[in-house]
């Protein structure tokens, strides 16, 4: 297999952390509501994607209701001294794994793509 390939995995909460750099805070990072946005391709949620297109869910589970699931969690639960999870607290661990071919292509594997998938999945 050649060609370019990336493995991103980061961590997300339920509301970003500002910084006050000047008079009006920052948001130093992505939520987990606009991590999710962004993989439905909901409107806004990914302008550095030209044309973007539904994705196609190889493995897991559909992130529709992902969001309200971590939020009832959250919720529900305490950290081990007995106090609320923090909105700001990393709660999602996501991560992208590219395939150096589109599996409409004429350089498309089955049989290799089965193996990277097997790879990639016990990354975690």
């Amino acid at each position: 297999m050649s060609g370019s390939q990336f493995i991103h995995i980061e961590t997300y909460s339920l509301a970003s952390a500002t910084q006050k750099k000047s008079k009006a805070p920052v948001s130093s990072k992505l939520t987990i509501a606009e991590v999710v946005g962004e993989v439905l391709r909901k409107d806004g949620s990914c302008p550095h994607v030209q044309n973007p297109q539904l994705p196609t869910l190889i493995n897991g589970c559909h992130p529709d209701s992902l969001v309200s699931e971590i939020e009832c969690l959250s919720i529900s639960n305490k950290d081990p001294i007995g106090r609320s999870i923090r909105k700001d607290a990393q709660l999602l661990l996501a991560g992208v794994c590219s395939y150096p071919h589109m599996i409409s292509s004429p350089e498309f594997n089955q049989e290799d793509f089965d193996r990277w998938m097997r790879l990639s999945y016990h990354l975690h």
